[in-house]
């Protein structure tokens, strides 16, 4: 649903508010909503920012009103499901990243570089743990829990008709949640 005002496009007349309902026949919207479903229909193990800088680069390939635009990407975004990649453990890891990176510190090796450093907390991790980490997989974790980290872990798929229709069912939804009277 659109629920951001800034998402909705309306015409105020006098104390009413008018959807501004879009053309679902209409051929360059019908070929925007096609490129958005596909590119979001290979989303699945990407993460939210990856999948919104991609949305970003199709949005200026075409010329649609970019409120439209962006409320039909919102509806995508609707349709997936997001994962961190630790769940609830992120604070735990981290923890553990911060007290290896405090026991190396402490060790006296703080003229190494920053990447030995790193490269030094990723060997003293996996020698206090019965797991092995990259140093990939310690940077991904370490904030996995923020949004933009999160990774698609199901999608649910839409044709570009349909979501042309929903465009115009959540915009009077979205206007209806706006309303007092």
């Amino acid at each position: 649903m659109l629920t951001k005002k800034e998402l909705l496009k309306y015409k105020k007349l006098k104390d009413k508010m008018a959807p501004c309902f879009i053309d679902p026949e209409n051929e360059s919207l019908q070929e925007f909503s096609q490129a958005l479903c596909e590119a979001f229909a290979t989303s699945h193990g990407k993460t939210r920012k990856e999948i919104e800088e991609e949305s970003t680069e199709l949005i200026a390939a075409f010329d649609i009103d970019n409120v439209l635009a962006r409320g039909l990407e919102k509806l995508c975004f609707d349709l997936l499901t997001f994962e961190s990649l630790l769940s609830g453990e992120t604070a735990q890891f981290r923890q553990q990243v911060f007290q290896a990176s405090m026991d190396m510190l402490s060790s006296g090796a703080s003229t190494v570089s920053m990447e030995e450093h790193r490269d030094a907390v990723v060997n003293l991790m996996s020698s206090h743990s019965s797991e092995v980490y990259t140093k990939n997989q310690v940077e991904s974790f370490l904030y996995s829990d923020l949004p933009e980290f999160h990774k698609v872990t199901e999608l649910k798929p839409i044709t570009p008709a349909q979501l042309l229709n929903k465009y115009n069912v959540s915009l009077v939804q979205g206007l209806l949640f706006y309303c007092s009277k």
